[in-house]
């Protein structure tokens, strides 16, 4: 299928779409925004999380004052290569050849707030070469209502040739699908996600082509008030017109609202459209009404807009139907080996950072795949520092580092995708758990660690699980030493969660996995994307202790023996004389945490504004601190949350997120533990 844009439009919240906005959030190709800052509060397109498609922001349009200056995205439609050179007798043939397929996500409002009943609209898609759009309305009763609109808004609005389907709703996400066969245009309303349950409207012999523009523009149709009427004619309209005006500061100092549209009125209405950008002829069309309505709303509450669309995901294709947006791509992780030369200095209880550290980095991956990295990482502290921070984990470090990066691979497996052979079983038991480590230097001396907080800590039930205690004896050169090799062991001998003791691959039901399974070997990373969906939905990180293979003539298996892989992600680090720093990530493993931070108030699933209270160690980073630095990841229960926005200086701040990063969206409790989704740990 050859697609010519997909985008997500997906950007910094509150900021208005740009260049290089819509090129990081494209998949394929890019889509041009224009007028996209208007006045505040008026015609602007800015990302919000208001409304949001597979936990993406989206864009919001706020209606502009005119149809020239409302904000739009901007794409280039497919075409036929000859389609200007073909001979007069070949154009029918070649017209036929043009076809293409449009799917974007639109959020539309109750738009009867407005107060305008089935006659406020929205004109959602238009094709300006050809002057036509597709216009869509409430239905009296409260759902979808579209038809082709001719750019002149006065203009009647062209009926659909057959309707079908069943009826949609507004107040609710829907994906919008446009196919044009060269002789005519289909436009199927969806419900979101869904498969069926389309509004099917169908319009015979339109042309459409050329540059396609979707907006959310909104005016009301079937008005038009000219010079010579007056309120016997409208049903008191003029009569509101001019009451409108001088409540807007157009005087009309000799005949007021008398209600007839005489040359004093006309004066004023196209003062008023001279104002807005409006084309000056003296009529209140559907534009210039809207406008009116538009001015009168905001010059009483700048944040009283009549309701606005919100768009996403914009895919064109010139071979085949696009269907639902395919939800973001679980990213697989790499295992970096990193050498450290570091200074550690000590606090009290803690030990030496020297050692050699594994961190985890982002690759964007939709199948397995192996890929190799080579990269610069950085430490990023959620309190005031960079280079040189404390890091809140077994132990308290503080380092500055010099490294050097070295890339292994990983492989990703997609379950969804069939990559794994059953059983793919989960083990919950308390195999490999240690939260109590006596580590003896040969020769040497000797230093305990253990765990007594969290629910796999030494503590006695129910506090904890009691002591699940290790002896080891090393060659390591200094005394010193030992607490960080106990220390560590005790972090991997208490991760939380399932086991994954087996994974099994049919390279037989697979052969495009042949080349890099074959090439796993003990200690690769190994990552389980899509996973069941009675698992939780985030990615599986293991890591590989062995593997068994069988070949015969009717099977190719490979079953790797694996480790949780989540405790070797660890912290990243690097000074600014190595290189460009990297960028921090929402959810990369490179921030401190801090060491205790919980809900101030009860959170209900729908809230994305709350406070956080901070009880021990340093607060929060801000947005006006660091604005560099956000968005990053959360955890609160099992959700995880997008953090975009935090301001206050004191222990309690206001975090405004994203919900359901990973999927799982609920409520939460006063007191609720909030931290880092992904902290920086350090490692040996």
């Amino acid at each position: 299928m050859a697609t010519t844009v997909a985008n997500r439009l997906d950007g910094p919240l509150g900021e208005a779409p740009d260049e290089d906005t819509l090129e990081r959030s494209a998949i394929v190709g890019t889509l041009e925004a224009a007028d996209t800052t208007g006045p505040i509060g008026v015609g602007r397109a800015r990302f919000s999380a208001e409304h949001t498609v597979h936990g993406l922001a989206t864009t919001r349009i706020d209606p502009g004052y005119s149809f020239t200056q409302q904000p739009r995205y901007v794409l280039e439609l497919p075409q036929t290569p000859d389609d200007e050179t073909q001979d007069e007798e070949d154009d029918e043939e070649d017209h036929a050849e043009t076809e293409w397929w449009v799917r974007f996500y639109a959020w539309i409002p109750p738009m009867q707030t407005a107060g305008h009943g089935i006659h406020e609209v929205r004109w959602l898609v238009g094709w300006p070469d050809v002057g036509l759009g597709l216009v869509v309305h409430e239905t009296a009763g409260g759902n979808v209502g579209t038809r082709l609109q001719p750019s002149g808004l006065a203009s009647p609005s062209i009926g659909w040739t057959s309707e079908s389907g069943s009826a949609v709703a507004v107040g609710q996400w829907w994906r919008v699908e446009l196919h044009y066969d060269g002789h005519g245009l289909t436009s199927r309303v969806f419900p979101g996600h869904a498969a069926s349950g389309a509004r099917v409207h169908r319009w015979d012999d339109v042309e459409l082509g050329g540059t396609l523009e979707l907006t959310g523009y909104r005016y009301r149709r079937n008005v038009l008030l000219a010079p010579g009427d007056n309120d016997g004619t409208t049903d008191g309209a003029v009569g509101d017109l001019q009451r409108d005006l001088m409540a807007l500061g157009y005087e009309l100092p000799q005949f007021g609202d008398d209600g007839d549209y005489g040359g004093e009125t006309i004066t004023a209405v196209i003062a008023f459209q001279d104002d807005h950008a409006l084309l000056a002829d003296g009529y209140a069309g559907p534009e210039t009404l809207a406008a009116v309505d538009l001015a009168l709303r905001v010059d009483s509450d700048p944040d009283d807009y009549p309701p606005q669309v919100f768009l996403s995901h914009v895919a064109v294709s010139d071979s085949a139907p696009l269907g639902p947006a395919p939800g973001p791509v679980r990213s697989a992780h790499a295992r970096l080996r990193v050498s450290v030369v570091a200074e550690g200095e000590t606090e009290e209880g803690a030990v030496s950072a020297h050692a050699r550290l594994a961190a985890r980095a982002e690759l964007g991956v939709t199948r397995s795949t192996s890929i190799p990295l080579t990269a610069p990482v950085r430490a990023v502290a959620t309190a005031p520092a960079t280079r040189h921070v404390t890091v809140g984990v077994h132990t308290r470090v503080q380092v500055r580092a010099r490294m050097v990066v070295r890339a292994d691979e990983v492989l990703a497996l997609d379950y969804a995708a069939g990559h794994l052979a059953p059983p793919f079983e989960p083990t919950d038991d308390d195999d490999g758990l240690v939260n109590t480590v006596q580590a003896t230097r040969r020769d040497g001396g000797e230093e305990t660690y253990q765990l007594l907080d969290g629910p796999l800590g030494a503590a006695h039930p129910p506090e904890g699980v009691g002591p699940y205690e290790e002896s080891v004896t090393l060659d390591v050169q200094r005394d010193e030493q030992l607490g960080a090799q106990a220390s560590w062991r005790v972090h991997l001998g208490t991760t939380e969660g399932y086991r994954y003791p087996h994974v099994r691959v049919n390279l037989v039901g697979n052969p495009h996995l042949v080349d890099i399974v074959s090439d796993r070997d003990t200690g690769d990373g190994l990552t389980v994307l899509n996973p069941p969906p009675w698992l939780p939905p985030e990615p599986i990180d293991l890591l590989v202790e062995g593997y068994t293979e069988t070949l015969n003539a009717y099977r190719w298996d490979v079953e790797f023996n694996a480790s949780p892989g989540a405790p070797w992600i660890v912290g990243q680090a690097l000074v600014e004389e190595e290189g460009e720093e990297a960028d921090p990530g929402e959810n990369q493993p490179n921030r401190c945490d801090t060491a205790d931070a919980r809900l101030a108030v009860a959170v209900e699933e729908d809230t994305a504004v709350f406070e956080v209270t901070t009880y021990r160690g340093p607060r929060w980073i801000t947005s006006a601190e660091f604005p560099d630095e956000l968005p990053f990841d959360i955890r609160c229960g099992g959700e995880v949350m997008r953090v975009t926005d935090i301001s206050g200086s004191n222990r309690t701040q206001t975090f405004t997120v994203i919900r359901a990063m990973n999927t799982i969206r609920q409520s939460h409790p006063a007191g609720e533990q909030v931290a880092l989704a992904q902290p920086a740990v350090v490692g040996l």
